[in-house]
């Protein structure tokens, strides 16, 4: 008897065991949760959710808030719930669009996941900070002094204007400044090459100096770039036009006095005044 109840309380231990390893492994199998394919997404992009360990064929609401939560949002159609169906295994994929509002931009949000049917909730935090360090606008560089004519050396003043679209929490750091390539006889200079932006929203300005020498030949197209190149991540480029106004030049006629009567010519002289370094002018 006491070697049946021996037996009996040894196998008894053992399936009880067994019991409790296929339920705690059910448990874990079950546990759900949410993750996104990165973390920290630039403006514009597009999130990847993925869920698991939801109930087979059961409704998930999806929500992505703020955090901390904010009231007012300049897009409130981002942050509204969805709902997916968890397939077969309890998983789904999901997306969400990174907004281009202001809250949005150097924000930290949290994606929450809730089950209809099993009640289970999964969230996963991110954030959305620059754009990838190409968070730089360049404006049209805008003429604010100087004007110039063929034959006259000339100074021409610009001010290139250069805005971080957001903050966030990365840095921007230095942002250089660059010309392309500018004709002979015409030099261009920054009054700073490089401008630096922190982790929030700013403009910062260069005071563009370009200088042309009195023989410089009126440069055909007359646009050129000034390109903005962050630490890393995608220039910006804007143009400006360089104006040489074009020399007048005075033709003087003269013709011989005679009695025409159709049988004979009579000298024509002329002359050009305002002609410079050697120019190949014809007056026809």
């Amino acid at each position: 008897m006491r070697y049946f109840l021996r037996s009996f309380l040894k196998e008894a231990r053992a399936v009880s065991f067994v019991f409790f390893l296929f339920i705690s492994a059910g448990a874990i199998a079950q546990t759900p949760t949410l993750i996104t394919d990165a973390d920290d997404y630039s403006p514009g992009t597009t999130a990847t959710l993925t869920g698991s360990g939801f109930s087979a064929g059961e409704v998930v609401t999806l929500l992505v808030v703020h955090t901390p939560q904010m009231p007012d949002n300049s897009d409130p159609q981002y942050y509204q719930p969805w709902v997916v169906i968890a397939d077969a295994d309890g998983n789904f994929i999901t997306t969400w669009n990174i907004p281009l509002d202001g809250t949005a931009i150097g924000a930290t949000f949290k994606a929450t996941a809730d089950g209809l049917t099993s009640g289970s909730h999964a969230e996963v935090f991110f954030t959305d900070s620059q754009l990838g360090n190409n968070a730089v606008a360049i404006d049209p560089a805008v003429l604010i002094f100087g004007t110039g004519t063929y034959g006259s050396a000339s100074v021409f003043t610009y001010l290139v204007k250069v805005t971080s679209s957001n903050g966030g929490s990365a840095d921007l750091s230095d942002v250089n400044l660059s010309l392309s390539s500018l004709p002979a006889g015409i030099t261009g200079s920054f009054s700073t090459t490089v401008l630096h932006f922190g982790s929030s929203p700013s403009v910062q300005t260069s005071t563009l100096t370009i200088q042309t020498q009195s023989n410089t030949d009126i440069p055909s197209p007359n646009i050129f770039t000034v390109t903005a190149t962050p630490k890393s991540g995608t220039s910006r480029s804007s143009t400006f036009n360089i104006a040489i106004i074009p020399k007048s030049v005075t033709p003087a006629i003269t013709v011989a006095d005679k009695f025409y009567d159709g049988s004979q010519s009579t000298p024509v002289t002329y002359s050009l005044t305002g002609i410079l370094f050697g120019d190949n002018v014809s007056l026809s």
